[in-house]
């Protein structure tokens, strides 16, 4: 079995500064990380973590540095790709001593596990809040799905590429998702595609392509579907997802990584 924990959005800042004067995206990190520590022998063996985008609030040198010390205790290899917070060059020179980051160009990533490929996608517009792929980005994918072979997929991507009935979200999603979707729903081995952005647990089918979002592990985007309702957010507890694969199919799990009680054993 392949096991990989997907954080998303995470949103580090200068440290000592909270998020809207409110929201402490650092300990909400470093809770995450404590948790996936502590319950490494219930959940693992985990082969590796990924990170998809929004790693930094404002794409600064020291936010970057700040999120290198946070995460340093996970007792696991990570990955990521930029979200539409980040900034490629800066977090491609912050990360530039780790061996998996590309030295130029779009931050792309193809993961080999003994029973899954992970396929990372850089969505990021430089200065705007909607994702593209490009066309090297998509010839990427090709080249990946073709090694990948008879292994099923596991598609990371920053941005959502359906409508999740958050107008104000859906606004800033993966402009032209058709052609991610059609090379996807076409793998033989079959795929599925995780994203983060929306700060909330949706699951949907697009374009034939099972599509999961992964929270925030420090705060959500408010859950407002009606058209006229603005964008707004909510301190809902945190939360990361594990993806596993085995015998062709893949299975996720939504973690809750707030504190909880238990657990409580389910004696007869």
């Amino acid at each position: 079995m392949t096991r990989i924990l997907q954080i998303s959005d995470p949103h580090i800042g200068v440290p000592g500064r909270l998020l809207g004067g409110m929201i402490d995206t650092a300990s909400a990190l470093s809770r995450t990380v404590e948790w996936i520590a502590r319950n490494l022998r219930a959940i693992g063996p985990i082969d590796a973590v990924i990170v998809t985008g929004d790693l930094v609030e404002s794409g600064r040198p020291e936010e970057y540095a700040h999120f290198l010390r946070l995460i340093a205790p996970l007792p696991l290899p990570w990955f990521a790709i930029p979200g539409n917070h980040d900034n490629r060059e800066v977090m491609r020179e912050a990360f530039s001593h780790l061996h998996w980051m590309p030295d130029h160009g779009a931050i792309n990533l193809h993961l080999q596990f003994d029973r899954l490929d992970v396929v990372a996608l850089d969505s990021h517009v430089p200065g705007a809040g909607h994702g593209i792929l490009g066309n090297g980005t998509l010839g990427f994918l090709d080249r990946a799905l073709d090694t990948a072979g008879r292994r099923p997929v596991l598609a990371a991507v920053h941005h959502h590429p359906f409508r999740s009935g958050i107008r104000a979200m859906d606004a800033l999603g993966l402009l032209s998702p058709e052609p991610l979707l059609a090379r996807l729903a076409g793998h033989r081995a079959g795929a599925q595609l995780v994203c983060g952005h929306l700060h909330r647990a949706v699951t949907t089918v697009a374009g034939g392509v099972l599509c999961l979002a992964c929270p925030s592990p420090s705060h959500a985007v408010a859950l407002r579907l009606q058209p006229d309702q603005p964008l707004a957010l909510m301190l809902e507890p945190g939360a990361i997802m594990l993806h596993c694969a085995e015998d062709g199919a893949i299975r996720s799990h939504l973690v809750p990584t707030a504190p909880a009680p238990g657990p409580i054993e389910a004696g007869a």
